[in-house]
């Protein structure tokens, strides 16, 4: 049980200490076609 709220704990507090959790930002565009039947 102590675990978890450790665990809470660092993800709440983490970046104020350098520890960023966001994945990187990025655009991706990929066409996709569409077929008709």
């Amino acid at each position: 049980m102590l675990g978890v709220i450790a665990l809470t704990a660092y993800a709440y507090v983490g970046p104020y200490f350098g520890a960023d959790f966001s994945p990187p930002q990025a655009e991706i565009r990929v066409p996709v076609e569409l077929e008709e039947n």
